[in-house]
C-alpha cells in the first residue's frame, strides 16, 4: 500500500511517500514487537530509527492488537522524499500515518508547528525526549 504523509503549515512542507506491505514474518520473535523490514530502503540509521519509533508510537496509541502479533512484518518497498529538502522527524509521523491508513483507523492526534526562527517544523511530542 502506498501512502503519502504531508505537512504544510508554512512556505515549505514535509512530503514523504511510503510504499509498504504487511507480511507474515517467518522468523517471529518472542515479544510484542512488530518488525520493520527496511532491507531494500536506502535511508540512514537515524531515519530508520524514526520509522521504527513512529510505528511503535502508533501501535501504543491505537487499538489494533487483534491485527498485530509477533509474526507481523511490515516490509518497506520504497520511501520517496526530496533529499535536499526534508526533515528527519517527518519519518516518525509518515510511518505512523501509513499504519493508520493500512489498519483503517484515524491517525493519532499530534501537534506540529513551523518555527520561522529555526526554519523547521517543531513536533512537541518528539521534543519531550530530548
Amino acid at each position: 500500500m502506498v501512502h503519502t504523509f504531508r505537512l504544510l503549515k508554512a512556505d515549505w512542507g514535509i512530503s514523504i511517500t511510503i510504499d509498504a506491505e504487511v507480511v507474515t514474518n517467518t522468523n517471529p520473535v518472542n515479544d510484542d514487537s512488530v518488525l520493520l523490514d527496511l532491507e531494500n530502503v536506502n535511508v540512514n540509521k537515524e531515519v530508520r530509527e524514526y520509522l521504527k519509533l513512529g510505528l511503535e508510537w502508533f501501535l501504543k496509541n491505537v487499538d489494533v492488537v487483534s491485527c498485530v502479533n509477533e509474526s507481523t512484518l511490515i516490509k518497506i518497498r520504497s520511501i520517496n522524499f526530496h533529499c535536499a529538502d526534508y526533515q528527519k522527524e517527518g519519518f516518525f509521523f509518515a510511518m505512523a500515518s501509513w499504519a493508520a491508513k493500512y489498519y483503517g483507523v484515524e491517525m493519532v492526534a499530534y501537534e506540529a508547528f513551523f518555527d520561522r526562527g529555526q526554519n523547521k517544523y517543531i513536533f512537541p511530542l518528539l521534543e519531550k525526549g530530548k
